[in-house]
């Protein structure tokens, strides 16, 4: 049995990914505020009381275009984690992504049989997705290996508002247990997204979306690019982390700790590419800690704009500072809003934005 198949390590591997995902050693630089500022209007003709976060993708028209990002799951820690980020979404209408689900895809199909599996994180988010519209968390290594019909009755039995498929090659090939089997998978997500009742979307983890692979996308049908760009947790770094110290898998991390496209000049291809006509919405993710970098995300085309990593370390302390750190961020947002000039989300896009 391979260690990504043994229930305990599994769980290990899980928790390490807390553990090295909020160390220092993995963080980048290159948030969206750190390299883009916008113009500012010192005559906004606006009252700052007006403002709201509207809403601003067509998926998810009743909740504000923020979303507490794909981060953990799989393990019994991940309970009140994701119980206080669940929680605190249902309260401020914000969108919650889960972490992987191929533990609950494999229990579908028949591959594992840890009676465990369905524990109380499934039924968790069994229970909120009556309220709350969460977005399920695939790897491609999965999609390729699991049919249409099994994904399908996933979303059915999760109750599913919408699934990610996360890319993360790198990711895959630095983890010692990693599944670096991606081939055909273009034309499997192009299959899945004629098949599925749900709406389907793509991310990466951490190293962005380049103009080639949004060229690849552009056709595909999918509904929305998560660009989740360079500039905050990197993968590459975590798993060199993990691995034993001086394998080639811990060099090898080191050595890629600084590759991907940044979070910004995804956003940048994803415009170029995706014509007008095109109807998939382009999201950001990657980097983000502010409400100024969601909002210079937003004037540069994202649909919706998450955060990881701040939200991981708040819901280890608890709902109320995950509560307080949305607060913050849709306080910082409605600033933007006011000191560009905007009364709305729409109109960021038509702010100037300038490198620092």
């Amino acid at each position: 049995m391979s260690r990504s198949e043994d229930p305990t390590l599994f769980e290990t591997r899980k928790k390490d990914h807390i553990k090295w995902s909020l160390a220092d050693e993995s963080q980048t630089k290159g948030s969206p505020s750190s390299l883009l500022n916008l113009a500012h209007d010192a005559l906004p003709e606006l009252n700052f009381s007006d403002l709201q976060i509207n809403s601003f993708s067509k998926y998810f028209s009743n909740f504000k275009p923020l979303m507490v990002s794909s981060m953990t799951g799989g393990h019994a820690d991940s309970f009140k984690v994701n119980q206080s980020l669940m929680s605190a979404c249902t309260k401020r209408q914000w969108l919650f992504s889960s972490g992987s689900m191929r533990k609950e895809l494999e229990l579908i199909s028949g591959e594992n049989t840890d009676k465990n599996t369905d524990d109380e994180w499934s039924k968790l988010q069994k229970e909120f997705s009556k309220t709350l519209p969460l977005i399920g968390n695939i790897g491609l290594a999965q999609v390729l290996k699991h049919s249409d019909e099994e994904i399908e009755k996933l979303c059915k039995t999760y109750l599913l508002a919408g699934l990610y498929v996360h890319l993360n090659p790198l990711q895959e090939v630095i983890q010692p247990e990693g599944t670096t089997d991606f081939k055909g998978g273009l034309e499997r997500l192009i299959t899945l997204k004629k098949n599925l009742d749900v709406p389907l979307f793509i991310k990466e983890t951490g190293t962005g979306i380049s103009r080639k692979t949004f060229s690849k996308l552009k056709d595909s049908g999918v509904d929305a690019i998560d660009v989740s760009g360079f500039g905050g947790t990197h993968w590459g770094r975590v798993e060199a982390l993990r691995a034993d110290s001086g394998s080639k898998f811990a060099k090898a991390g080191f050595s890629f700790k600084d590759w991907g496209v940044a979070t910004v000049e995804s956003l940048k291809y994803g415009l170029e590419t995706l014509a007008p006509e095109n109807k998939t919405e382009l999201w950001a993710s990657g980097g983000l800690r502010t409400g100024l970098d969601a909002a210079i995300c937003f004037s540069l085309g994202a649909r919706i704009c998450g955060f990881a990593k701040p939200f991981m370390e708040a819901a280890l302390v608890g709902e109320d500072a995950v509560l307080e750190l949305m607060d913050q961020i849709e306080y910082e947002i409605r600033v933007a809003l006011f000191c560009t000039g905007s009364a709305d989300l729409n109109r960021l896009g038509e702010v100037e934005v300038f490198l620092r």
